[in-house]
Order: C-alpha cells, then structure tokens, then sequence
C-alpha cells in the first residue's frame, strides 16, 4: 500500500480608445468569464486535456471549461501568489470571475500524501496545516480579491471549496485508515470556513461543493475523486466531480448557463 500510495506525490505537486471611460467606472462585459485558481480550477484529473505550452495541467473537463470561460489562467499547484500573478492577465471589467485556491497554502494534498504513507510527522502537518488555513489563509486571501478588483473593478467574483476528498463510512474495515480520512476531512473544513469567512467579509459569493460531493468520495460506488493511487491524478475530482459536483453550483453563482450531465 505505501509503495502504491507514492503516485499521490505526483499529484500534489480591452484596450480603452480616446475618450473611453477609466476602468474603474466601466461596466463589466457581462459574457467574460475567466477562471484563476490551482488544479482544482485547471481541471486535474480530467480525461480531456488542453495541449498547450504550459505545465498547468488544465482539461477540457474543468468547470471553466463546461461553463464556456473565456479563458481558464488555472494552474496545479497553484498558491494564492501564483494567482495575484493571474489577475494580472485578466481584462479590465471581465464580468464574471472564479477562484479556487488555498489548498497548495497550507499544504492540504502534500499532508493527505504524507499522512497516507504513514509519515510520522502526519499529526503535526495536520495540525499546522489547519492552523495556517485559520490564521494565515484569509489574509493571502484578502489579497486576490484585492487584486481582482484592482484589475476589473465592477466584477462578480465567485471563491469556491474544496469537497471532502474520503467516504469515511466505507473505511470501517480499517480504523486506523477511517480515523486518518476523518482528521483530513476536518480539515478540508477548516479549510472552506475560512474561504467562506473571507468570502463574507469582501462581499464576494462563496460556493461550497461538501455536500454536493458526499458520496462521492474516495472510496464509494461511485466516486468523483481519484484514488490515492491513480498517478498523476490521485484526490482530485474526475470528469463527473467536475461536471456534477463543481460546474452546476459555480454556474449558478455566476448566473451561467450549465451544461447537462451525459451520463
């Protein structure tokens, strides 16, 4: 098992014209909708992947993607340092924008990786990574939106969670493993309260994909997160988690239109 789980690390790891109006006081373009984030904006552990010249590891399975964005700036790995630098690129008065980052902040997939290999260091990563999601987090946070709004002032900006990436009921065979996933669950927690409070606090919207993912963890009948061992991809969402768990909720936040289920 500790031999198959060393896949996980592979995973963690407008123009204004004479005369126009200052950006500031533009209205926004009500069909631009771009995409920052990390993995689990850029689509990891989707099937379709986008060929371009980056390492981002975006597909054509993302949510951007099946909600039409414009552009999906996305990478894995991505911190919110990395995303202040997509900001950047995003056209004055884009209407319409989300972001999913915080995770690679506070080492969420690096602990789970660790954790499940039986680091004797697990309990300490748990605890500090839970601690810099509380305290450090919301300021790094603070910072993107303020970014965003420096860049495309008038937009609408969506902060989306992250779902509990373990079915904890279908571990009772192996306590020891069902009392991990628990802990790393209550973490992802911690996690999304402080993206919600933050969220609150700059009068943002605030999507959380918890409950729409439970049953759906890893394992279950039928999981919308890759397994630990699925190299590359392990404990991020599949094709159905991003179009059944994120692209319904995220679409309806930002008013877009979302894609059928083909399933």
């Amino acid at each position: 098992m500790a031999r198959a789980l060393t896949a996980l690390f592979a995973a963690v790891g407008l123009v204004a014209g004479a005369g126009a109006l200052p950006a500031s006081a533009a209205p926004p373009q009500p069909g631009w909708y771009y995409a920052l984030g990390d993995s689990f904006a850029a689509g990891v552990g989707g099937d379709d992947p986008v060929l371009d010249a980056t390492d981002c590891g975006r597909t054509y399975d993302s949510y951007p993607a099946l909600l039409g964005a414009r552009k999906n700036i996305a990478c894995g790995s991505a911190t919110t340092e990395d995303v202040l630098k997509q900001a950047k690129t995003i056209p004055p008065n884009t209407g319409l924008i989300s972001v999913t980052v915080g995770g690679n902040d506070v080492l969420a997939l690096q602990t789970t990786a660790a954790c499940l290999q039986g680091s004797p260091m697990c309990s300490q990563m748990i605890a500090e990574s839970t601690t810099a999601a509380a305290t450090v987090l919301p300021g790094k946070l603070d910072g993107v939106i303020a970014a965003i709004r420096a860049r495309t002032p008038n937009a609408q900006i969506v902060l989306t969670g992250y779902p509990h990436l373990f079915e904890v009921q279908n571990l009772a065979s192996n306590p020891a493993l069902q009392q991990l996933a628990q802990a790393l669950n209550n973490g992802a927690d911690v996690l999304n309260q402080s993206i919600e409070a933050t969220a609150g606090r700059n009068d943002v919207r605030f999507v959380s994909v918890t409950q729409e993912f439970s049953g759906h963890g890893w394992p279950s009948a039928d999981p919308w997160i890759h397994a630990p061992t699925d190299p590359g991809v392990a404990l991020h969402p599949n094709d159905a988690g991003y179009l059944l768990g994120y692209a319904p909720l995220v679409g309806a936040a930002l008013g877009l239109p979302v894609p059928a289920p083909a399933r």
